[in-house]
């Protein structure tokens, strides 16, 4: 949290090729450890000292750094009411991006088998980091509003692509591809919107990021328990559809902070 707070502060207001980078970078960490451990026949313990020394290494850098300028005080109260869409808008995205990783195995496993479908759910976390890295030289062209909400509506796309048996497995890659950009991006977006209070809200933002597979996971599990694996790809579609919605119902509500 305290990372893309201080990425969002440095950069604004055009901080969002810089939150996507950093976010790539989450995801190559994500993919490349397994498969170092791995190789190294599984020695964790040497792993956790190696990240250890590298931490250590990083405290009197991050020391060096200058502390970004912060907004002039403001007083009243923070803006919960307007900023109650991005907190929904992150709640439901990471409901989706959650879900996707977790069950499109239950789905394709069926028509690909076990082994393969555990292997397309790696390429669409991969996707997702590729995706963000794409996002890096667009972002900087195009206005946080706008990708986010194009973002959306091709994930939406993806989604409902997917009940296609034999388009599935390349669906939900292009669906991580898609979804890549809207975290990153829709921080820069909400730094825009609410330059003096983005700290707070923002924080208030990824803890309903977090909560929201927390609140979605046993919903989507009673749903595929009851219906069978055929429900993954609908329940997807209906939550990517929702984010896309309220996406686009957010950017039509601060048009004019998009303009700044």
């Amino acid at each position: 949290v305290a990372l893309n707070l201080l990425i969002a502060s440095s950069f604004a207001p055009n901080a969002a090729p810089a939150l996507n980078l950093v976010n790539a970078f989450f995801g190559v960490g994500s993919v490349a450890t397994p498969v170092a451990i791995a190789l190294s026949g599984g020695g964790i313990v040497a792993a956790m000292g190696i990240v250890a020394v590298v931490a250590a290494v990083m405290v009197p850098l991050a020391w060096s750094l200058d502390e970004p300028s912060r907004p002039s005080a403001v007083r009243g109260r923070v803006p919960w009411f307007a900023a109650a869409g991005f907190l929904l808008m992150y709640f439901i995205y990471v409901s989706g991006e959650v879900g996707v990783g977790t069950w499109e195995t239950v789905h394709l496993a069926p028509f690909i088998g076990e082994r393969a479908a555990a292997f397309n759910a790696s390429v669409y976390w991969a996707a997702l980091t590729v995706g963000r890295l794409l996002a890096i030289p667009i972002s900087a062209r195009v206005a946080p509003a706008t990708l986010v909400v194009s973002a959306s509506f091709l994930a939406f796309l993806g989604a409902a692509a997917a009940h296609v048996p034999s388009v599935a497995p390349f669906a939900y890659p292009f669906v991580g591809l898609a979804l890549a950009p809207i975290f990153p991006t829709g921080l820069a977006w909400l730094q825009r919107v609410f330059p003096s209070w983005s700290e707070t809200i923002a924080s208030a933002v990824l803890a309903a990021a977090t909560l929201g597979p927390v609140a979605t996971s046993g919903a989507f599990g009673s749903l595929v328990e009851r219906f069978g694996s055929a429900v993954v790809p609908s329940v997807l579609t209906v939550v990517i559809g929702a984010g896309f919605v309220v996406s686009l119902v957010l950017r039509l509500g601060t048009r004019s902070a998009q303009r700044t």
